[in-house]
């Protein structure tokens, strides 16, 4: 007997899963449980502080139903985001609420520099906010690379200069203790918060970033495509045989022309010298086009036709219906216009089912939720 209610309230709280309050006459619906039986479960529930009420529902005719959610610590999750500027953390609760964030900024490109900035930040944290740290129950981290899907282990992120490296002892020394660990790379996290956040949104649909560098994601009848020690990087895929040396050690990546280095060594170069390379940044040149600069502007439309290219080859291999672009390039005044000119004349898809260009409109913050959101159906509701 004991068995089967403690079934009943797990089906219960599992309704909560995909909404963030119901009524007691929605769960009897979407469980298929009797009304007394729903009422009894709540009434319990409540008590044991799973859930709790928040206030009364409109009403279709009748009385207005008292809503329910599931209790706010139930589940906190630390989320982490790892770039090679530095890191920053948030805990997050089980509504994907934001409890509380901190950043220590520091050039991270080896193994030493992502330790000891990892620490740094997470003991921020807990000095802070002692309370709210205590209460996390698992990590998700994102950053560039190809991760180890399964496990915890980076297999390679040139960025930031990690090979074969794991996190276990790392977040074990943090935290004082064995949490489940999950590793997304960054544009895997992007992907999810369009999925879950953004304006255009698809059961398939591919998130493109560019930046310092590049990245690509897809979700595919509604689920992120992922495949062991692979992450599909599209930035080192080779488009110019005798091109530059990239720093994976090949050459022509796509990452040698179109991203944040590429873009200030030719602005610099058509400045004359005018500009250290070394010190401008992907967003200035983005500026002064936007600006009207011609110099910019003609850096910037190079940039357009290279990623345009590699978003038409995404849409011939993936058949997204929607393709989102993130990162700096989407700040680019008709960037999403320009290449959706180029995907509808060159792409593989016939006229009634041509992918739709977009540009992401989603801060940090949405990565990082949706991150912690992953972890709370992974670690929570399965369990």
């Amino acid at each position: 007997m004991k068995t089967e209610l403690k079934k009943s309230k797990n089906s219960i709280i599992n309704t909560f899963a995909c909404h963030d309050m119901l009524s007691k006459g929605e769960i009897v619906v979407k469980t298929g449980f009797s009304p007394a039986l729903v009422s009894t479960m709540m009434n319990e529930l409540e008590n044991e502080g799973v859930v709790y009420k928040t206030h009364f529902g409109s009403s279709s005719g009748g009385r207005r139903p008292m809503m329910y959610r599931l209790g706010d610590d139930l589940f906190h999750c630390a989320a982490y985001k790892i770039t090679t500027g530095g890191i920053s953390l948030s805990i997050i609760n089980i509504h994907g609420d934001i409890l509380a964030s901190a950043t220590y900024i520091e050039k991270i490109d080896d193994e030493s520099s992502l330790s000891f900035s990892f620490e740094i930040v997470t003991q921020k944290i807990k000095k802070e906010e002692a309370e709210k740290f205590a209460l996390v129950k698992a990590v998700a981290i994102t950053l560039p690379g190809i991760m180890d899907n399964g496990n915890t282990t980076v297999s390679l992120s040139v960025p930031l200069c990690l090979k074969s490296f794991s996190f276990d002892h790392l977040v074990r020394k943090t935290f004082g203790k064995e949490l489940p660990i999950k590793l997304f790379k960054d544009s895997d996290s992007q992907i999810l918060a369009e999925y879950r956040y953004g304006t255009e949104k698809a059961e398939n649909m591919a998130y493109v970033f560019v930046d310092d560098g590049i990245g690509f994601s897809m979700i595919q009848n509604g689920r992120l495509l992922t495949s062991d020690k692979c992450s599909m990087e599209l930035g080192h895929t080779v488009i110019s045989i005798d091109g530059e040396m990239c720093r994976c050690g090949r050459r022509g990546c796509a990452a040698t022309i179109l991203g944040g280095r590429p873009a200030a060594r030719r602005y610099a170069d058509r400045k004359n010298g005018a500009v250290d390379p070394q010190i401008l940044t992907y967003s200035s040149v983005i500026e002064n086009a936007n600006n009207g600069e011609d110099v910019a502007k003609s850096v910037m439309e190079e940039q357009e036709k290279i990623l345009s290219i590699l978003v038409i080859n995404v849409i011939n291999l993936f058949a997204p219906s929607v393709v989102v672009i993130g990162g700096a390039i989407s700040k680019y005044i008709g960037l999403s216009e320009m290449i959706q000119e180029k995907v509808d004349n060159l792409s593989l898809n016939n006229s009634t089912d041509r992918a739709k260009v977009s540009v992401s409109h989603l801060d940090m913050s949405f990565s990082l939720r949706s991150m912690a959101g992953e972890l709370c159906k992974e670690c929570f509701f399965t369990n």
